[in-house]
């Protein structure tokens, strides 16, 4: 089934509807939604990618993200996306920013792939475990928990890798707790674009708006 979107303008005007594939495929600026959810301000969430998918199979990225549907307001995106692929609500989300973000690939069947986007990030608090979390089924392999002061450590080449409680997908099918390495090329990253310049360039603002600071 199609999902629609609005388009836009470099500028930001609206231009029309179209199909997402669309928008990647001819470079049609939209907007998108980034959701992060920090924990006991003591760590943070990242989703785990569903190996199935065909852009960036398996990587870690937003606790939740997608596209603004068409029509749809960037808070109602925000709302719908977090519980669409954790199964949680949150409360008083705070939006950390707005910007512009493109960037032009090629997926492994070949095709173009052209990501023009503005993305509302925005972080909420909750201290629900894990164990909680019901990932969206078709899009995601679970959940992983990272230590705030180690995903430091690990942006900033002080350690190569690090332990972090996980909900991952297992062989059954089924979701379940475990403990795994992450390192920094498990994470959703483009060229030019490091842990320290891609997440924990702003993770300080968010702890600070969020009152963790």
């Amino acid at each position: 089934m199609a999902e629609l979107i609005d388009v836009y303008t470099k500028e930001g005007e609206f231009i029309g509807v179209a199909d997402r594939n669309v928008a990647h495929r001819f470079g049609l600026w939209h907007k998108t939604v980034h959701c992060w959810i920090i924990k006991d301000c003591k760590s943070l969430v990242f989703q785990k990618r569903s190996e199935k998918l065909a852009v960036d199979p398996g990587k870690l990225f937003s606790t939740a993200s997608g596209h603004v549907k068409a029509g749809e307001s960037i808070a109602d995106a925000f709302m719908r996306e977090i519980f669409e692929e954790t199964g949680i609500h949150v409360e008083n989300p705070i939006e950390i920013f707005h910007k512009p973000y493109l960037y032009d690939t090629v997926l492994a069947s070949g095709r173009e792939h052209h990501d023009y986007i503005t993305w509302y990030l925005f972080a909420a608090r909750c201290d629900k475990p894990l164990s909680e979390y019901a990932p969206q089924d078709e899009e995601l392999d679970g959940f992983v928990e990272l230590n705030i002061e180690n995903f430091y450590k690990l942006a900033n080449g002080e350690i190569d890798s690090m332990k972090a409680p996980a909900l991952l997908r297992q062989v059954s099918g089924q979701f379940a707790m475990t403990e795994i390495d992450v390192r920094e090329s498990d994470f959703l990253m483009y060229a030019g674009e490091t842990l320290a310049n891609k997440f924990a360039c702003w993770l300080a603002e968010v702890c600070e708006k969020l009152e963790c600071a």
